[in-house]
């Protein structure tokens, strides 16, 4: 058996071990529900026609409510029981099998074979498949294997970038002491020169009429920008792309070597790993030296685009929703 069906086999067989443990938890609680349904049937008769009488008898119903509780009460203990008794197993199951894929040389064989189904993207990862990989071949990143052209950085190479971005663009990832934030609590970055910033809150946002809209305009600011970048970025070099939270100083970005020039993947909703529109977060997309880049504001609703060299491509094809420019060189106007 080759080493790629060895690792199917083995993830699979941990994945409806995973799988099965969680729909335990929703047999039982499904149970509890109509458990609880079957003992408010008898409660509420009884407290309607307590006392009562229709047509000169009490009706049959309130008769049976003792015999219907005691149906709720063993199909709420016949449940947990099952249910109970099959997530025990499977998760005895699953920790079992774990330890054998921890052993050499499976772990290998998984790991080898992992690494190169994902380098060549022969197939998508489900998220019970993701969570399962992580835990029993411990150091191995899907995500860095699955998408090449985005690796994350950590380490002191993490704290270097970081602390060079907030003091070079007088960055201070304060908490907001409003929420959502209003403009006095806004992070804003110091804007160099050369640099422009477009407004971006005038999109058409989606709507019945346009549902995919919003989808539209990231994908298409996505395929101008990676052009730009594949224009201005030597081959085998990267940007930095921050992901900034804005919950803090306490709370670090993520932070991702991007490679424009190695082909890669979009995610389920047709997007990079970070987007180019901000949606809530604050996204930098940064030449390794700084020298150029890209800033999305997600409460002003801006984007700032620095660096002469971006800014010629970005002048010669501009995103579509680049329409109104609100700054240059951090000047309104």
């Amino acid at each position: 058996m080759s080493n790629a069906k060895l690792v199917d086999r083995q993830v699979k067989r941990l994945v409806r071990l995973k799988v099965l443990q969680n729909r335990s938890i929703t047999i039982m609680i499904v149970v509890l529900i109509i458990g609880a349904v079957i003992h408010a049937v008898p409660l509420l008769l009884v407290l309607k026609y307590a006392g009562f009488t229709i047509g000169g008898r009490s009706p049959q119903l309130v008769a049976i409510a003792p015999y219907l509780i005691c149906v709720g009460l063993i199909i709420v203990a016949v449940g947990l029981i099952v249910g109970g008794s099959v997530h025990f197993l499977a998760r005895l199951a699953y920790r079992t099998e774990k330890r054998r894929a921890m052993k050499e040389p499976m772990r290998k064989l998984i790991y080898d074979s992992l690494i190169s189904r994902a380098q060549n993207r022969e197939h998508g990862y489900h998220q019970y498949e993701v969570d399962v990989i992580d835990e029993f071949v411990p150091g191995f990143s899907i995500y860095q294997h699955a998408w090449p052209a985005w690796q994350l950085v950590t380490g002191q190479e993490h704290t270097e970038i970081w602390d060079k971005f907030k003091q070079q663009f007088e960055f201070h990832d304060v908490v907001p002491k409003n929420w959502p934030p209003k403009e006095e609590d806004w992070e804003k970055i110091k804007e160099p020169v050369p640099s422009k910033t477009y407004r971006i809150e005038d999109m058409d946002y989606e709507s019945e009429e346009r549902p995919d809209h919003l989808d539209y305009l990231n994908q298409e600011s996505q395929d101008v920008f990676l052009k730009h970048f594949q224009n201005i970025v030597p081959e085998g070099d990267w940007i930095y792309v921050l992901e900034i939270l804005g919950e803090g100083p306490n709370t670090a970005p993520n932070i991702y070597k991007f490679y424009p020039h190695i082909p890669f993947q979009l995610n389920e909703e047709n997007e990079w790993p970070v987007p180019m529109l901000p949606d809530g977060f604050y996204y930098a997309f940064l030449e390794k030296h700084f020298n150029f880049g890209v800033f999305g504001h997600p409460w002003e609703q801006t984007i700032c685009v620095f660096g002469e060299s971006l800014l010629i491509q970005v002048d010669k094809q501009k995103p579509v929703l680049f329409n109104t420019l609100l700054r240059t060189n951090g000047i309104k106007g």
